[in-house]
């Protein structure tokens, strides 16, 4: 019985020291591969509404996105997780892989006097980026883009304080975006009421 106990102690010595060995061998994380470029074949466009204290805030989602360019890489076989704590990252932290090359907001009424229905409103719109705030027509900064964020791809913010002359209507917008690729995705808020 002695014999027995101390054979089941011993064997079980050996399994928890090559389950150690091979937990602390490993110097490299198991993460799979990064993708990192992102693509999206279409776009969500919302707003809050009604708009109230004069700021109206139009959001622009990417939707069906791919993450892109991934090499192949090769795993080795393990039975035992390694005891090396990993931070895997996010796909997509090199951006889209074609840039935006116009983005273009459009009314489905007359905004103003000068800005008749299908005359553009990037005049009135600034790009927000969370760190700034700069006119949608500053010739050295370019349209806003999506990146790769922890939580997915992150949304486009553009914000206007101007109200338009007629509070009474509901507007629509329309957002036109054109890649580098020659991609043209619209997307369309609903009914946004003005107060």
């Amino acid at each position: 019985m002695n014999t027995f106990f101390s054979k089941v102690c011993f064997l079980f010595a050996l399994y928890a020291a090559f389950h150690l060995a091979e937990a602390c061998k490993k110097t490299e994380c198991d993460c799979p591969p990064l993708l990192p470029h992102f693509d999206y074949s279409a776009i969500h466009a919302g707003s809050v509404s009604p708009v109230s204290s004069g700021l109206l805030k139009l959001m622009i989602f990417a939707d069906s996105v791919n993450y892109l360019a991934a090499a192949p890489r090769k795993t080795d076989f393990s039975i035992i997780s390694s005891a090396l704590a990993c931070d895997c990252g996010t796909s997509g932290l090199d951006g889209p892989k074609f840039r935006i090359q116009s983005l273009n907001i459009y009314a489905d009424r007359d905004f103003n006097d000068t800005l008749p229905a299908g005359a553009s409103l990037n005049p009135i719109f600034l790009q927000s980026g969370g760190d700034y705030i700069a006119p949608m027509t500053y010739p050295d900064l370019g349209p806003p883009d999506f990146h790769a964020a922890e939580s997915g791809i992150s949304l486009i913010e553009l914000i206007t304080f101007e109200k338009p002359e007629s509070l009474t209507v509901p507007f629509r917008f329309r957002i036109e975006l054109v890649k580098m690729n020659g991609d043209t995705l619209t997307a369309e808020t609903g009914d946004v009421y003005f107060q």
